[in-house]
């Protein structure tokens, strides 16, 4: 990283994005083209997407670990304020995204209270999965490629540049979902066809109803697209509240539509559902506008086809929407093999998904969201060794959440099923096989959230050409695993298949991280984490006893039992895992009580102290 380190063999070649000239180029000329203000010569031609290629240079002063005057070392007593920080952005990022996700949860009871597991449902998760596989393809690259990019037009070319690039790449968007809208609306019912086939074989008047509202939720990838982009200025700029707290009002306003169609208040039974998704969706942008005004920023219609920077950021994320397209085809080779067994098995793995997602959102993401920007001044800063020690930071964190989690779904997820989902047309049978698809989702828990974040990691460098192979390679394995585990396992091959495929995922990228960075730190992060999953068993199998103690001999599988149960469970099981923790010598167990504390205060339970 300093003039006297030279890259290594290793670095930047293979699967990832090389720092070898191209024929005829000067190393010297194309670093400095990559540190250049918009990463370009005059030529056009991208940088190829690196660590170093994207960082300005470094003193030679400076080798690699080296501090700048603003980055605090390890040890030094902004080393305690800077734990203390992330705790508190955490924990708020945490409370607001637990709280969009709680009323995702009253979202989908509701749903399996008033519609159950039954072909209308199978048909609403259908139809509103298709638009959000189409904004996968082109959206899933936004928050990970434009956050970077921002970030270094900021820094190094100024607020109005970075806002002329955001405004550009909006109105680029915009562009091409409408093309996308367009086009869905006249093929929609063979969309349908292709995603979920064994719908109309089993009832065509179920395929006909989810074409109808595929039309209806087409502008969902138009708005999704727009809040993308605003999340991504908003958390560069430090701010995570808003983006986080969006769903609050789209679960509200879709919760109302669910009552109101299936009451016949408004006529159209899941259809007016489908138009409450819609409208939801419209409000994930429009509660962001604010607070962009509040920091200075305005949308203006600006488009440039010529501009450099839009160039690059296409390039950047050239590599991850081919990602995209292969996780894609992954989810819909899920929905093919599911639409093939018996009805209800859709909507049984999208309440289990749903289950899976709350654990990712509230943990992963808010701990990925909190460090992604650090991350991505790490890397244009050049600070080697602060962006491993954020890395190592990340994985430490998530697991500490994660691990716990993963084995309590394990142990409690009929019990949490029960109380969940188990109400109204939603009935025993439904929650067997939800059950048995959430059992393959147990260790996804951990593994998505590793992956999600590694992939940032790769991204936060401008590295796409990565994540891009680790995608290609978790997608075949997945849908090997989905027709290998589907005929014996069902729906729980499924959800297993995808599991275990994004373990492998995050283990390759782990592998290739180290090869282009050196030593993470690997051995004292598995030694922790073989800790945290000791420490998780010990805290939850007791509880765990107990809870069966009380479901089988005392209580019975009544709702209020059954959620008091799991209430005291989960409240043994947490004190335990912290006890343990503590036993075990895990030194994350300061992080764990800074966020239990800080979560306690938010909900006004905790003290004034620290």
């Amino acid at each position: 990283m300093s003039r006297r380190r030279q890259p290594t063999p290793t670095e930047g070649e293979g699967a990832a994005a090389s720092l070898k000239p191209k024929p005829g180029k000067d190393p010297a000329r194309r670093r400095a083209r990559g540190a250049g203000a918009a990463g370009e010569g005059a030529s056009g031609d991208a940088v190829e997407p690196t660590m170093q290629a994207v960082a300005p240079p470094i003193p030679a002063t400076m080798g690699p670990g080296a501090r700048r005057p603003d980055d605090p070392g390890p040890g030094s007593a902004g080393t305690g304020r800077l734990a203390g920080t992330l705790a508190r952005t955490t924990t708020i990022v945490t409370a607001a995204l637990l709280s969009s996700r709680l009323l995702g949860f009253l979202r989908d009871t509701s749903l399996s209270d008033r519609f159950g597991a039954s072909h209308l449902a199978d048909a609403y998760v259908v139809a509103s999965t298709i638009p959000l596989l189409i904004f996968g393809v082109v959206g899933q690259a936004l928050p990970t490629i434009f956050i970077p990019q921002y970030t270094r037009v900021l820094q190094t070319e100024g607020r109005a540049r970075a806002e002329a690039l955001a405004n550009n790449i909006t109105m680029t968007l915009t562009g091409v979902a409408l093309v996308l809208m367009a086009i869905m609306w006249a093929v929609a019912p063979l969309i349908v066809d292709v995603v979920a086939p064994g719908i109309r074989a089993q009832d065509p008047a179920e395929a006909a109803l989810a074409g109808s509202m595929v039309r209806i939720m087409i502008p969902i990838i138009l708005f999704y697209l727009w809040s993308a982009v605003m999340q991504g200025i908003l958390n560069t700029h430090g701010h995570f509240l808003a983006p986080a707290a969006m769903g609050v009002p789209q679960n509200l306003i879709i919760i109302a539509a669910i009552f109101a169609g299936s009451s016949g208040l408004i006529p159209g039974g899941i259809a007016v559902v489908a138009w409450g998704s819609m409208i939801g969706t419209a409000f994930t942008f429009l509660v962001q506008l604010l607070p962009l005004r509040r920091i200075g920023f305005h949308f203006r219609l600006h488009f440039s086809w010529h501009d450099p920077l839009l160039r690059q950021t296409i390039v950047l994320a050239g590599p991850v929407v081919v990602a995209s397209v292969f996780s894609q085809l992954g989810v819909t080779i899920d929905r093919v093999l599911a639409s093939g067994l018996p009805a209800g098995a859709i909507s049984a793995i999208y309440y289990a998904t749903r289950l899976q997602q709350f654990t990712y959102v509230g943990i992963g993401l808010a701990i990925s969201t909190v460090l992604f920007p650090q991350l991505a001044r790490h890397a244009t800063s050049g600070s080697l060794e602060q962006y491993k020690s954020t890395v190592n930071r990340g994985l430490r964190l998530i697991s500490l959440i994660s691990l716990p989690i993963t084995v309590g779904i394990f142990a409690f997820r009929y019990g949490i099923l029960r109380v969940v989902f188990q109400h109204g047309v939603f009935t025993a049978d439904a929650t067997g096989r939800t059950a048995l698809a959430l059992l393959g989702f147990a260790p996804g828990v951990l593994t998505y959230a590793f992956m999600d974040y590694l992939m940032r990691t790769f991204f936060a460098r401008q590295d796409t050409r990565v994540p891009m192979y680790a995608s290609i390679v978790s997608v075949v394995v997945n849908i090997a695993g989905d027709f290998l585990l589907v005929g014996p396992w069902r729906q729980a091959g499924l959800t297993l298949a995808s599991s275990l495929a994004w373990g492998i995922a995050s283990v390759l990228l782990l592998y290739r991280m180290r090869r282009d960075l050196g030593p993470l730190g690997g051995r004292r992060t598995a030694t922790v984490l073989l800790r945290m999953l000791a420490a998780s068993v010990i805290g939850v199998a007791p509880a765990y006893a107990l809870y069966d103690l009380w479901i089988t001999r005392v209580a019975g599988q009544r709702f209020l039992h059954d959620a008091l149960g799991l209430a005291v469970a989960g409240l043994i099981a947490v004190a335990l895992y912290l006890l343990a923790l503590g036993w075990l010598r895990v030194p994350e167990v300061n992080d764990a009580r800074r966020l239990l504390a800080g979560g306690l205060r938010r909900l006004g339970l905790g003290g004034a102290g620290g």
